[in-house]
């Protein structure tokens, strides 16, 4: 299956209102690597961090 690149999802704000709504299961995000090796995952888990600062 082919996903359309140029959907954009605000997960923060996607996140922000499902926490108001409260929401408290585990959401993630779709994602590929867009580098490779260590630096890529830490990439990834900087993205991750980043869309968590909404609280």
């Amino acid at each position: 299956m082919k996903f359309c690149p140029t959907i954009f999802i605000n997960y923060k704000n996607l996140f922000k209102h499902l926490h108001q709504k409260g929401y408290k299961g585990i959401m993630g995000m779709e994602h590929g690597n867009a580098k490779g090796g260590k630096e890529g995952e830490l990439a990834v888990i900087a993205a991750y961090r980043q869309e968590d600062t909404f609280l």
